[in-house]
């Protein structure tokens, strides 16, 4: 039964890949001829048709749709990803250049929504009803509705404009935990009210069980069975969520 219930759930995410990649394959065919990036601007007199049908084989445009896709797929597996026109250089080595930078800004602002998400949410299911739990659900709402764009644009002319207590500027070179905070800030907000709704909800499910119940009735400490017990039990919803978050 085990092995029947793997083997249908590789089966259904390798058929979940392989329409989804055909569906993104299909809808780049539907925008402008990719020939026409080859094109010459300012003036030039085009292409005739005979550069543009060896530009075509070149690129295997000339081949059916299936067999181009099948092409770019195996491509995208080998890590093939092309060349870049803008750049004139593949399209790895940028993605190679940026990883490192990439990493920095998205795994500091995973931590601060985890960490923050899951201290607020906890809070507010604890203080249900008090000042407390009004502030952690608005920073919910607020957090989930405003778009990033906007959330940056206001820390950055708050803090770096008009308290001047932050940089606003590009990274550099030598790591400076001040050019960070703002973006991870940016970043880890959408996440983080996602995450405070989640761990409210899932921990307010928990203190009304018995088991709780019965560790009040037994005078335990309220903060020993609230992080030792019962956020033990309510972490798993939020922190699945910030594991999808993260990628």
């Amino acid at each position: 039964m085990l092995q029947r219930f793997i083997i249908r759930r590789v089966v259904f995410s390798i058929a979940a890949v392989i329409v989804a990649t055909l569906v993104l394959f299909s809808l780049s065919h539907l925008s402008t001829d990719p020939r026409n990036l080859f094109i010459p601007q300012g003036g030039g007199f085009g292409m005739t048709q005979e550069q543009m049908d060896l530009l075509s084989k070149r690129m295997g445009f000339d081949k059916p749709f299936l067999v181009q896709y099948f092409h770019w797929l195996r491509n995208m597996m080998r890590g093939e990803l092309g060349y870049s026109l803008g750049n004139m250089r593949p399209v790895m080595s940028i993605l190679a250049s940026k990883w490192g930078s990439t990493l920095q800004l998205a795994l500091g602002g995973w931590i601060f929504a985890l960490s923050a998400g899951v201290s607020i949410g906890v809070l507010a299911a604890v203080k249900r009803g008090s000042l407390l739990d009004y502030i952690a659900r608005s920073i919910a709402l607020f957090g989930q509705a405003l778009p990033s764009f906007w959330v940056g644009i206001m820390l950055i002319l708050v803090f770096a404009v008009w308290l001047n207590l932050l940089p606003a500027g590009t990274r550099p070179v030598d790591f400076d935990i001040r050019y960070y905070i703002l973006p991870w800030l940016t970043l880890g907000w959408p996440p983080m009210a996602a995450i405070v709704r989640l761990t409210r909800s899932s921990m307010l499910e928990i203190l009304d069980s018995e088991y709780i119940k019965f560790a009040r009735a037994k005078w335990v400490r309220d903060w020993a069975f609230i992080w030792k017990h019962a956020l033990k039990n309510a972490i798993i919803v939020p922190l699945t969520s910030a594991i999808f978050h993260m990628g």
